[in-house]
């Protein structure tokens, strides 16, 4: 119960921030005629745009080989939701969002709490929700979903309770593509709890066969429906992505950023962009020097090195996303919050990035594409 009111007080402060911010900038960018339009615009509109619109799409329509890049289960409770609880679609997100964030804020506490003082867990759930990215915790994407099932079949694998692991890690296959990233962590778990020896290994080691199981479930749906199972991958030309090393992504993109002229909003989200790149690769850094427990270490390597690998080329938009995704890479707030001990430090940087989420949040307000 100390660890559910911990993330529910974090989930609280989360949600008033966000909340307050998209109040205040619809007030000022959108005009509404009556009082009930402006508090629709300020607590579900603006929390559904963008990427909101395909999540909403296939769970209306199901689908198509453009769509196909974005993962089945998120769209799936969202039309599962609105039709048993005869809501909108937009609607039925949310509820699934903001259930997910409570549950993902949950797990992250007691998560920390095996290895880690009180402390850590409060400065590492703080950082993630007001992380300038951090709306998105609260919008119809699937970063709170996502969130829920990763931490979660981490924190079964710790308790050595395999079977919820592998189905928490069933589902975050089934939620984004980098979900399957969850087999490493679980099996570098049960290795170590076999004592590294083969002939320890046990029929619930056969749990982790969950995990490859969502993706395999997605791709014999897509063979079904668009008669390519890997429709999920071609679906990224229409993105513009394209393959590089994850440093060649960092140099090619600094140096873009530094010579191309661009002006304005772009050009101040391009170096968010290049700066949340930067932490990721740094984190990673400071993770292994840390000493941070291998299992965590598995997955967080690839899932930083993973988007670095697939930049929008075409666009010189090479750090395409990764501020979002940032989000979904819970052992660098953890990180974080080892590093940012001091209440001092700890205080400034939560501030410095609460006004991020704020500025950020003006710009999706007025319309404009972030991350």
């Amino acid at each position: 119960m100390h660890a559910l009111r911990r993330a529910f007080f974090i989930f609280v402060v989360h949600k008033i921030w966000v909340t307050a911010a998209s109040f205040y900038f619809v007030s000022h960018l959108h005009r509404t005629h009556t009082w009930k339009a402006f508090v629709k615009a300020s607590l579900i509109s603006n929390f559904a745009k963008w990427d909101s619109v395909w999540y909403i799409g296939i769970a209306a329509h199901g689908y198509t080989k453009v769509s196909a890049a974005f993962f089945p289960l998120y769209p799936l409770t969202i039309r599962v939701g609105s039709e048993w609880l005869g809501i909108s679609y937009r609607s039925s997100g949310l509820l699934i969002t903001n259930i997910s964030l409570l549950l993902a804020l949950f797990f992250l506490v007691r998560l920390i709490d095996l290895d880690y003082e009180e402390p850590v867990s409060w400065r590492a759930g703080l950082l993630l929700v007001l992380f300038p990215t951090g709306f998105y915790l609260s919008s119809v994407y699937t970063e709170a979903m996502f969130l829920m099932w990763t931490i979660g079949c981490m924190y079964y694998a710790r308790m050595n309770q395999w079977w919820m692991a592998g189905l928490f890690g069933m589902f975050a296959s089934l939620t984004r593509n980098t979900g399957i990233l969850m087999l490493l962590p679980v099996a570098y778990e049960y290795m170590r709890q076999a004592g590294w020896k083969l002939r320890n290994i046990r029929f619930q080691a056969c749990a982790m066969a969950l995990i490859p199981l969502g993706l395999g479930l997605y791709m014999l749906h897509l063979l079904k429906r668009l008669g390519d199972p890997l429709a999920f991958v071609h679906a990224q030309q229409y993105w513009h992505r394209e393959f590089r090393f994850p440093l060649s992504t960092w140099f090619e993109g600094t140096y873009h950023l530094t010579v191309t002229k661009r002006k304005g909003w772009r050009l101040i989200y391009r170096w968010m962009s290049w700066l949340a790149a930067t932490l990721e690769l740094a984190g990673t850094i400071f993770s292994v020097v840390l000493k941070m427990r291998g299992s965590y270490l598995v997955y967080l390597i690839p899932a930083v090195l993973i988007p670095l690998m697939s930049p929008n080329v075409a666009g010189e938009d090479y750090f395409y996303s990764i501020p979002r995704f940032f989000l979904t890479v819970f052992p660098l707030f953890l990180t974080a919050a080892i590093l940012l001990a001091r209440k001092l430090c700890f205080i400034v940087i939560l501030v410095l990035s609460a006004l991020g989420q704020v500025y950020l949040m003006y710009h999706i307000t007025a319309g404009h594409f972030v991350s």
